[in-house]
């Protein structure tokens, strides 16, 4: 019944392993591979802050609460979770503090999932939990499936850093939950988030809508429907996005929300190009008096665009040099309205 410390090492599943009312304490790297543990009785399994534990189970379960009464799981450093074809399976009360990061298969939850800090992480894969997953702060994020339902007062973040989370019972956020939604295209779940609820969808907190990887809008009314559900009740209490670059609203109807391009931005007044040189590898061109500040932007696709100068300052014309430009066969260059 007294602690058991682990400073790493291995847990394996080649014997019986018994938690009666003790603790399992570890604070280094712990490979737990194929192991069962028999818990309860007010046994508690504490991973340390900085601490790590690799749990590899192929379809079998984690720990069951044989001994009945209290069995509960603490993560405050790592859980690396890898399943195998079958899901495994953990029957403890489970709190998180830290990281839990899913890398393969699916983690079986038949009792309370719940976070205060830290990050709960699908990589592509799934958490098929009995009970809603409460998560209370810190973020859920990554893509990936929750079987279950979900109850957000913390902050849930589909991809990584763009992607799609998908819900299958109901959704709630509370009025201090936040979404996280990043627009990096027009193609949903692919190159802006998703949250894809199959059950009902009830809205309240933030929405944090940002641009990514270079991406700016081309079109006005561009709609990007960031939830689906088979009902919707409620509405965000605010909502935050660029809106030094462009303008957006929040277009909810029955069963989903989408995030609307207003307007596009200050326009720039007629700005003249001008000296285009090459000189050791550094590109050099002038830019003509423009309306700003304003903002010179680069990119080798046209699609993909990063900053390159912020000329905050612009009643006179402006050169400006890129050092890199040798390193690309070919390179582009935009001006638009600061943020």
């Amino acid at each position: 019944a007294g602690p058991v410390q682990f400073n790493g090492g291995t847990l394996i599943g080649a014997s019986q392993h018994n938690l009666h009312g003790g603790q399992l304490i570890n604070s280094g790297t712990l490979t737990w591979s194929n192991a069962i543990l028999y818990d309860g009785a007010g046994s508690l399994v504490s991973n340390l802050p900085g601490a790590t534990i690799n749990l590899t189970n192929n379809g079998t379960t984690v720990t069951s609460c044989l001994y009945g009464g209290a069995a509960t799981f603490d993560n405050a450093g790592q859980l690396n979770f890898f399943a195998g074809s079958s899901p495994a399976s953990l029957s403890d009360t489970f709190n998180n503090t830290g990281t839990v990061s899913v890398n393969s298969g699916t983690l079986s939850l038949s009792a309370l999932y719940e976070q205060t800090s830290g990050l709960t992480l699908l990589n592509g894969h799934s958490i098929q939990n009995t009970l809603p997953l409460q998560i209370k702060g810190g973020t859920l994020g990554g893509s990936g499936t929750i079987t279950g339902s979900v109850t957000n007062s913390g902050t849930v973040s589909p991809g990584i850093s763009l992607g799609k989370i998908s819900i299958g019972r109901t959704y709630v956020q509370t009025s201090t939950g936040s979404l996280n939604i990043d627009l990096g295209g027009t193609v949903p779940g692919t190159t802006f988030d998703v949250l894809a609820v199959t059950g009902k969808a009830t809205l309240g907190g933030n929405l944090n809508v940002g641009l990514t990887n270079g991406y700016y809008p081309a079109n006005t009314n561009t709609l990007f429907e960031f939830l689906t559900a088979s009902s919707r009740t409620g509405t965000f209490a605010s909502f935050s996005y660029p809106s030094s670059q462009l303008g957006m609203q929040i277009d909810y109807a029955t069963n989903s929300a989408s995030i609307q391009v207003t307007n596009l931005g200050q326009v720039l007044a007629p700005v003249t190009l001008m000296a285009p040189g090459y000189t050791n590898g550094h590109f050099t061109m002038t830019v003509g008096a423009a309306a700003g500040p304003y903002v010179i932007e680069t990119s080798t696709n046209l699609v993909q665009w990063v900053n390159l100068f912020t000329n905050v300052s612009p009643a006179v014309p402006f050169q400006f040099s890129d050092p890199a430009a040798g390193n690309f066969g070919t390179r582009f260059y935009r001006v638009r309205q600061a943020q």
